[in-house]
């Protein structure tokens, strides 16, 4: 199933900035962490009352981005209970919303 994602992600065209944003605008807090090829963030509790980690790489660049890129989908679908294909609509809406904004900044 991840496979098929990654296709869906693939023609989505996402990439790691517009799911930073996307997290960032949903109260996903930046972790510091001493690898710096990727980027860590945390999310609500788990059952444990443990902070979930979601992790990306820093850029578009890394070979597993798009891999990356589907765990976070199903991640934050699991999350949000609505599904991968909802969460990468959802994405592609904010980031669209963000350049509408930007654009009427003058």
């Amino acid at each position: 199933m991840i496979t098929i994602l990654t296709d869906e992600v693939l023609q989505a065209n996402l990439c790691v900035q517009t799911v930073v944003d996307y997290v960032l605008a949903h109260d996903w807090q930046p972790k510091s962490h001493p690898n710096e090829n990727i980027r860590v963030f945390v999310g609500p509790l788990d059952d444990e009352g443990n902070p979930i980690p979601l992790i990306l790489p820093t850029d578009d660049s890394f070979s597993d981005k798009d891999l990356r890129l589907t765990e976070a989908v199903y991640l934050l679908a699991d999350i949000e209970a609505r599904s991968p294909f909802d969460i990468i609509a959802a994405i592609i809406t904010h980031t669209q919303e963000k350049q509408s904004l930007t654009r009427q900044v003058p």
